[in-house]
């Protein structure tokens, strides 16, 4: 038997939880596991699921519970008293998370031993095999669980996500030890290089191409670019972290103000996370791209208090730089902010493939299981890249070949294959615009569903050139073509050529909402099969109506 804590320990309310309350429910039901969580989630179950959005399922691999079904699952609640009372005594929620996360609380700790005790009245003949537990634990947990002699197992979600867009979710996992420190991360990384395991390594562009969106496919025909900045700053959701600062005493202020002191604000970046832009009522669609691919490359470094994005920024070839352990990772990054250190490919393959756990696995008791016994790290890589290229549905046997396999598991990715032809196609001006590195066409048809083809543009003589070869269009019957698409700004068309003869369209300077198309062309107005789309245009970020 195993048991799940669903506890909030964030800057949000309980109903914040609730999809992590559902993700372990579903997990407890599956395989007859028992959640401990706060009786506010319990009593108010109902109402809360009915506020769930049908687009969280799918991020979180979840379903809706019908009452029989929750009725079905044992839970014990923490009182919501013993929470409200750590609060007010503490004075804040800073103080409280704080408190919480480095002393073993008298109200919680109480809570903990009553509940243990239960379930061990409850079920006389069931041993505890493991805890999980979503993000750091409070210390009472921690220690609840040292004194019964539970294995607890904390995680969260990766940068890596199907939802948006890569083909496998990855989770980061640490057994009894927390994630938001680097700790796990390089003891286990030092025994797997200890066991002289002998892996294929894929490089950066490999990486991508087995895992990557289909969007930023294009961006590895830009890697070798010179970015245009010297550091991206990305901010984190909340302005304090209590497990990192009661530790290491830094959060973005300080991030801040050590770059103040080296650069220029014209050398910097800075992408705020979405969850802090809402509280400032910044609409996130105006200011900030979906994905941070091409920031990331417009940079040479990336920092960070503790966001996964440095995970992005080892992927994308740059130099991730975190002053203080507070991530699995950091201890591979640079720590000073005017350094340049590529991350090394063996630990980069070894944190995707064996470190971080494919979702397939995250909530597979029988996995967790085989986990306490103890295999080699080189056990744990080969199951779950297995994993991961069955889900991927990319074969072992490619690893067979000796030279460069990019192209190779890149022509496993069927859906993909006009991008890549694109991409095969495609030879990179010598200077790169990073905010307006790639574009798309969308390619409606009358007898299938529509079609999406990312491509990476080429800046010349100031404008910016888009060209797409289009293979299918028998049964075409639109092309809807996306200048900047995951953000809203000023773009004016200068002309537009189907099979390189040019076409009439718009070409005024018009705001351009995101998701929205710069240039929609009617098939049947065009003479003979379309083969190939150019547009040169250009953008204005300054929202003063001229462009650039």
């Amino acid at each position: 038997m195993f048991i799940t804590f669903v506890i909030n320990t964030e800057y949000m309310d309980n109903e914040s939880r609730m999809k992590w309350y559902l993700k372990n429910l579903l997990f407890c039901k599956e395989y007859g596991g028992v959640c401990i969580t706060h009786q506010n989630l319990i009593d108010n179950f109902g109402e809360y699921q009915k506020r769930v959005g049908e687009r969280f399922l799918s991020e979180f691999e979840i379903r809706y519970f019908n009452e029989q079904e929750f009725s079905s699952i044992k839970q014990y609640a923490i009182e919501d008293s013993v929470f409200s009372q750590i609060e007010k005594q503490c004075g804040s929620r800073s103080a409280e998370i704080s408190h919480l996360l480095g002393e073993d609380d008298f109200l919680l700790h109480k809570s903990l031993d009553r509940i243990f005790h239960e379930m061990r009245d409850d079920f006389p003949n069931e041993n505890i095999e493991m805890a999980f537990h979503c993000l750091n634990a409070y210390k009472s947990i921690t220690d609840a669980c040292e004194r019964y002699n539970v294995p607890l197992i904390s995680y969260t979600f990766s940068c890596m996500r199907k939802v948006h867009g890569y083909r496998q979710t990855l989770y980061i996992a640490a057994i009894d030890k927390p994630i938001y420190c680097t700790d796990d991360g390089k003891i286990r990384y030092d025994k797997f290089c200890q066991e002289n395991n002998n892996f294929p390594i894929l490089n950066n562009k490999e990486i991508i191409a087995l895992l990557g969106k289909s969007r930023t496919l294009p961006l590895t025909l830009l890697m070798d670019k010179e970015p245009s900045h010297e550091i991206a700053i990305c901010g984190e959701a909340f302005a304090y972290i209590p497990s990192v600062y009661y530790t290491y005493h830094y959060d973005d202020d300080d991030v801040y103000y050590y770059i103040g002191k080296i650069y220029k604000q014209s050398q910097t970046k800075t992408r705020q996370h979405p969850y802090l832009l809402g509280h400032m009522q910044i609409p996130k669609d105006h200011f900030m791209q979906d994905d941070p691919a091409s920031f990331i490359l417009s940079c040479k470094r990336t920092t960070s208090v503790a966001s996964q994005i440095m995970l992005k920024t080892m992927l994308w070839g740059r130099t991730p730089v975190m002053p203080k352990d507070t991530l699995p990772l950091a201890f591979q990054c640079a720590t000073k902010y005017d350094e340049i250190k590529v991350t090394d490919l063996k630990f980069l393959n070894y944190y995707l493939f064996c470190y971080m756990v494919p979702s397939s696995l995250m909530f597979d008791a029988d996995y967790w299981r085989w986990r306490m016994t103890k295999p080699s790290e080189a056990e744990i890589y080969i199951r779950h890249l297995k994993e991961i290229l069955k889900n991927v549905e990319c074969y072992e046997n490619i690893f067979n070949k000796k030279d460069d396999i990019f192209w190779d598991i890149l022509a496993t990715r069927k859906s993909d294959n006009s991008i890549v032809e694109n991409m095969k196609s495609f030879v990179p001006s010598e200077t790169i615009d990073w905010n307006a590195a790639t574009s798309k066409v969308v390619l409606k048809y009358i007898d299938k569903p529509d079609e999406t083809i990312w491509v990476a543009n080429n800046f010349k003589n100031g404008e910016i050139k888009s060209r797409f070869i289009i293979s299918d269009n028998l049964t075409l019957k639109s092309i809807l073509f996306f200048a900047i698409d995951d953000r809203a700004t000023y773009i004016k068309v200068e002309r537009t050529l189907v099979n390189d003869t040019p076409v009439v369209v718009s070409t005024k300077c018009e705001y351009t909402d995101k998701h929205c198309p710069s240039v929609v062309i009617d098939v049947s107005e065009i003479t003979g099969t379309i083969s190939t789309l150019t547009v040169f245009w250009n953008y204005d970020d300054s929202y003063s109506g001229s462009y650039k």
